[in-house]
């Protein structure tokens, strides 16, 4: 084996530990007597305990090397990796059992004279190292296994010490998957410290700072961190088209060095698009993403685990889900109510529910059930859908002559009840909100601005406010009003054509409502909930503005 592609061998097997977490090669947990070496079969011995290292054997590999490294300066060419590999077997093996990482530690400590902590024989070894191969080209994978001893031994502090010393001269000395996964564990170490606001912190400047970058497993963890861990509402579409998921042998490479269980990162193939928190007790089992009412009912679509029907006469709440329903997904993301029926937007598909002909004295979980339908142009029970699957759909919309379905990615699905045919707009475009006035759609798309399209003749008017971030667009009254997450609130009247026309006048400036989510007028009052501030409240009559903010 050549030296350089065995330091591209080590690298790649320490990085994506490509064994399960157990060996069974030592199976009473001792380490038998080292076998004695000479200079002439020191090769054949290092590529032996390099191939029981791929094979996950880190403890008979750590034998021979430790035999090698006693007598490494037999065989200069090889010294320096003899090296390199002890080192990252004494990781891996520690990732695996402490314990039996100590075993090894002992026999390194009976014949080297240290001291037999692990911390001590990783300071020795890497001493040793720097002293003899000061300029080697190989000292970033030493340095890189350096840091790493720390984070394994669960020495957390001195992890983020080492990391934040680190200069300039060492930074560039490492390729960009070192660079990646020792970001990585920066931010975990600040999670095993329990401060999630500086590893929110620090997954977010990685994420920003890597957003143009090809695709990896380190990115997506980040933005879980990031999402997840914050425990707040957060801003996830920036970042949903940049993930993939991981594939199965991932999670098993990762799970001997990610601090969430396997199962966690199992789950996280789904909940990394994105994670909405609720507090409420009753909720505890899934986070509630939207609301809608109909009749004495309450629909809560929740994340992942359908809809909450509550019944707020009787205090009683039932679960819609897939299991049980035509419900598309589980995944619910907007409700709307129009005549004697709602639709409901989930991440696959657009479902309605029919309750004119339920009878509310006698109903129950599986009679509301039942008649969850797919969305088809008659709206009767039949898998002729309307609206093609697995769109990721963010919302939906309907009136007399229209059902609009709005996507993330998609553009936008409007559906016209009297010819009976779907066209989709804006094919790439990531939609959150759109609602119909008078056979004009109102379109706020994220970082796109503002569209109207008048639906008579298919035709864009025109794009308000390009490049801005807008979040929700609703109508009350006489007026159309647009959110937008960070350039104010705007709003237009509708009798006398100034929405139609564009002409959207500004009502709270940019530099008083800011990260703006969704809003909704109740009494005259505008509540405008906010991702980072809280809740605003802004009086339409008198024009004051509070803002309730933990």
């Amino acid at each position: 084996m050549k030296k350089k592609t065995i330091y591209a061998f080590i690298i790649l097997v320490f990085l994506f530990f490509t064994v399960a977490c157990t060996s069974n090669s030592i199976k009473d947990n001792k380490i038998a007597d080292l076998p004695k070496s000479t200079s002439s079969d020191m090769s054949n011995r290092f590529t032996e305990a390099v191939n029981l290292f791929s094979m996950g054997k880190y403890e008979d590999s750590a034998r021979i090397l430790i035999s090698l490294y006693v007598e490494r300066e037999k065989n200069p060419l090889l010294a320096e990796d003899i090296s390199i590999y002890l080192f990252s077997c004494l990781i891996n093996l520690t990732c695996q059992s402490e314990d039996r990482a100590n075993d090894v530690a002992r026999i390194f400590s009976d014949l080297l004279k240290t001291k037999p902590s692990l911390q001590d024989i990783f300071d020795y070894i890497y001493a040793n190292y720097t002293r003899e191969y000061n300029y080697s080209s190989k000292k970033n994978i030493m340095l890189f296994l350096r840091l790493v001893d720390y984070f394994v031994l669960k020495d957390y502090i001195t992890y983020i010490s080492r990391y934040q010393s680190l200069s300039n001269d060492d930074f560039k000395i490492f390729d960009k998957q070192q660079k990646d996964f020792l970001n990585y564990l920066y931010a975990i170490s600040f999670l095993k410290i329990e401060n999630v606001s500086k590893a929110q912190s620090i997954a977010s400047a990685w994420i920003e700072a890597n957003s143009a970058e090809p695709l990896n497993y380190f990115y997506n963890l980040l933005c879980f961190i990031y999402i997840d861990f914050s425990k707040n509402l957060v801003e996830y579409s920036k970042y949903e088209s940049k993930m993939q998921d991981p594939k199965d042998d991932e999670i098993i490479k990762y799970s001997l060095i990610n601090p969430l269980k396997k199962d966690d990162i199992i789950k996280a193939r789904e909940k990394i698009f994105f994670i909405i928190f609720h507090d409420d007790p009753i909720f505890q089992k899934s986070s509630v993403y939207t609301l809608g009412s109909l009749n004495s009912f309450i629909f809560a679509g929740s994340f992942l685990d359908g809809i909450y029907l509550y019944d707020y006469n009787r205090n009683l709440i039932h679960i819609i889900q897939s299991s049980n329903s035509n419900l598309y997904s589980n995944l619910i993301r907007d409700f709307y109510t129009f005549d004697s029926h709602m639709l409901i937007c989930t991440y696959e598909g657009i479902n309605s529910i029919d309750l004119s002909n339920i009878d509310m004295k006698k109903y129950n979980e599986l009679s509301f059930a039942a008649k969850i339908e797919y969305v088809k142009s008659n709206l009767s029970l039949t898998r002729l859908n309307i609206f093609p699957y697995g769109k990721k759909y963010s919302c939906v919309f309907e009136d007399d002559k229209y059902i609009v379905a709005t996507t993330h990615y998609n553009g936008i699905y409007i559906y016209n009840k009297k010819k009976k045919d779907l066209t989709n707009v804006l094919p790439s475009l990531t939609v959150e909100k759109a609602i119909i006035v008078n056979d004009i759609l109102y379109v706020a798309s994220y970082q796109k601005g503002f569209y109207i399209l008048d639906l008579n003749n298919q035709k864009f008017e025109m794009n308000l406010m390009p490049e801005v971030d807008v979040k929700y667009v609703f109508q009350n009254e006489d007026f159309i009003y647009v959110i937008t997450y960070k350039d104010g609130v705007y709003r237009a009247k509708i009798s006398d054509n100034s929405a139609r026309n564009g002409a959207f006048s500004l009502l709270i400036p940019r530099d008083i409502v800011s990260y703006a989510k969704s809003a909704v007028i109740i009494k005259n009052n505008l509540y405008i909930g906010s991702l980072k501030n809280g809740l605003y409240i802004y009086n339409l009559d008198s024009g004051v503005l509070k803002n309730l903010n933990t």
